[in-house]
């Protein structure tokens, strides 16, 4: 297994980082991420570089509290990137917070799901105390490969050279057409796939993904305060799906149990705008 890679990110990727760190975030509006609530775009590229510069200089000295309270700075004034949340995931797990650590590996791996570092320490984190990671079917795991913005992308590139191949089929001789018809056909099933990549996306935007941020916590079979059963166990870090809010509750699935917990002992990475 690949180790886990704590060393921070440079600032290199930062600068391309953050001409497309809006762009992101755009193209993930169907399931707007909690902690870009606040954002304030407002804050000039070279004050969130030097944002950047100084947690990482904090984090090297092993200030990991205070990289915390910068990488959390940078975040909110508007830079949301793989860098800046993996790096945070790295202050928060170095500073003993393994639930906080899960859910911003988590949240860096949503914008780059194949990024080697990030699924690296996710699942070190994730071993460290005892919990599983989150289970989906093949379909659901081979289209979580690519991010939303990808899909988007390919979606929409499918789509528009669909309508160009269309176009020339009408205009042009029938010596062009059965070639321009096989590329229609291959086309049309990008399309399809691309849908369905976007379609796994809005899913956890309906159902989305819950870390348990508090160790030791019980999912019960009912949510009352006084005199509810334990059903099942989850450790710091559990990474759940919500399926029903009631309250301060919250219904969850985890390996095909199901259970409820405090709303306090959870943090979504990304919620619905549907919710």
């Amino acid at each position: 297994m690949k180790q886990p890679a704590f060393i921070h990110r440079s600032a290199a990727a930062l600068r391309y980082a953050i001409a497309l760190s809006a762009a992101a975030t755009y193209l993930l509006s169907a399931c707007p991420p909690t902690w870009a609530d606040n954002a304030d775009s407002g804050i000039p590229a070279a004050k969130q570089e030097q944002l950047f510069h100084d947690a990482a200089r904090a984090y090297d000295q092993g200030q990991f509290g205070q990289a915390t309270s910068l990488y959390r700075q940078l975040i909110s004034s508007g830079h949301v990137s793989e860098e800046a949340l993996f790096n945070l995931g790295n202050s928060l797990f170095r500073g003993g917070q393994i639930g906080q650590a899960v859910l911003n590996y988590r949240r860096a791996q949503y914008l780059d799901p194949r990024d080697p570092d990030i699924l690296a320490n996710l699942r070190f984190a994730l071993q460290t105390t005892g919990a599983a990671p989150p289970q989906y079917g093949s379909l659901m795991t081979m289209l979580l490969r690519f991010s939303r913005a990808e899909w988007v992308v390919a979606a929409t590139t499918a789509y528009w050279l669909a309508a160009v191949c269309v176009a020339l089929i009408l205009i042009l001789r029938s010596g062009f057409r059965d070639m321009l018809g096989r590329w229609l056909i291959l086309l049309g099933a990008l399309l399809v796939i691309a849908l369905s990549g976007i379609a796994a996306w809005a899913q956890l935007g309906r159902r989305p993904e819950l870390v348990v941020i508090k160790p030791q916590q019980q999912a019960l079979f009912a949510p009352l305060e006084q005199n509810a059963t334990p059903h099942f166990a989850l450790a710091e870090g559990s990474i759940v799906r919500a399926v029903e809010f009631s309250g301060s509750w919250v219904k969850i699935v985890s390996a095909d149990r199901e259970g409820w917990i405090k709303l306090d002992v959870c943090e979504p990475v990304c919620i619905s705008s549907e919710s």
